[in-house]
């Protein structure tokens, strides 16, 4: 049945979003005949600003060659590598960018700017394009879809919601309950340490978990000269 969804908290967010993600990035979302592409907007917005300034022309952040082109050979930062189906490939992903911003700082704005700018599209692009004809938002769950046995999320068979397991605190406040339903948040305080604790039988373990607060159960144990006092 999917959940529903605020409509118009929904487009505020939109609406909201959709001219810092232009004015930073310089670029928008274009319709050319039946296909939609990217195209620059705004040159004077800071990252079309930086870019030029790099390498004398409009930068398009969504295109992988250009990415690779910016960084790894104008801006000549060492290769950062991920393992995709066995083989050594060059990338531009998030941890490749993340590791070049923490690593080289002439770098860092550029980076930056670059995924501040894709978060917010990311987050459009679950506004507009996650939502059912009827207001309504439905998730694909695949309950064998990962190694470690966790399920997996997608987006439905109809091309709509998202990964339901990936929803930020700030897109869940669109979500809201069917009439006569409420949601609940429940917080299962220290739950994987008394799963532990139950399933191996340690009796120590246990009283530790239900006497308190575990992790100050823990580092009295790591440093029991610290001059504890006894009040948590």
């Amino acid at each position: 049945r999917g959940t529903r969804v605020d409509l118009p908290y929904r487009d505020d967010l939109i609406d909201r979003w959709t001219p810092e993600a232009t004015a930073i990035g310089g670029m928008a979302r274009v319709r050319k005949g039946s296909k939609w592409s990217w195209d620059i907007v705004d040159e004077d917005a800071p990252l079309q600003t930086l870019a030029k300034a790099m390498w004398g022309k409009p930068f398009n952040y969504h295109s992988g060659p250009q990415m690779i082109e910016m960084f790894y050979k104008v801006m000549r930062i060492p290769y950062q590598f991920k393992m995709d189906k066995g083989q050594k490939k060059v990338s531009t992903d998030r941890e490749a960018l993340e590791n070049i911003s923490a690593v080289y700082q002439r770098a860092a704005p550029l980076v930056d700017l670059v995924l501040h700018i894709k978060d917010i599209e990311k987050k459009l692009s679950v506004l507009r394009s996650g939502v059912g004809a009827d207001g309504r938002m439905r998730f694909s769950y695949n309950i064998c879809g990962t190694e470690t046995g966790r399920w997996a999320s997608r987006k439905n068979i109809y091309g709509t919601g998202t990964n339901g397991q990936n929803i930020t605190e700030e897109l869940r406040r669109i979500f809201i309950p069917d009439d006569g339903k409420v949601f609940l948040s429940p917080d299962l305080e220290q739950a994987e340490s008394r799963v532990v604790a139950y399933i191996t039988e340690d009796e120590n373990y246990i009283k530790a978990c239900e006497g308190g607060d575990l992790h100050t159960t823990v580092a009295k144990m790591l440093w029991p000269d610290f001059g504890w006092t006894g009040d948590l």
